[in-house]
């Protein structure tokens, strides 16, 4: 009886020491807004970009498509240059990295500048969760 309770133990310690059986969702940690250059003069304009980007298991950017445009010339080019610099975690699906793939963009307004969106739910990153 002790030792299959020791060794129940011993494999609820490892499972959770090295990560079997975590699952968690992409974790952004830094999502850096589009710089606008300096002579870029003010914009007189309330726009909204929106990117399927791929997050891939190493922990870089994949592919970044662009799925709703600024209309405003430069403004997708700045806004694409930010979503390269994105820091995240990547997804965990039994304790191993996936690649994933997710909406996120960026909203302008003349009277706010750049905002940060999130838009496939996730607003602040979750903690892994066991099976």
């Amino acid at each position: 009886m002790f030792r299959s309770v020791l060794v129940s133990l011993v494999i609820s310690f490892l499972f959770v020491t090295i990560g079997i059986g975590q699952t968690r969702d992409v974790c952004i940690t830094n999502q850096p807004k589009p710089e606008l250059p300096s002579d870029y003069g003010t914009l007189d304009a309330i726009t909204s970009i929106i990117f399927r980007v791929g997050f891939l298991a190493d922990g870089q950017i994949g592919k970044v498509a662009l799925v709703k445009s600024a209309h405003i010339e430069g403004l997708d080019k700045l806004a694409s240059d930010a979503v390269q610099r994105i820091r995240f975690n990547p997804k965990m699906v039994d304790g191993s990295p996936v690649t994933t793939f997710k909406t996120v963009g960026y909203a302008y307004s003349w009277q706010n500048g750049w905002q940060v969106k999130w838009l496939d739910s996730q607003r602040a990153c979750k903690p892994a969760t066991a099976k």
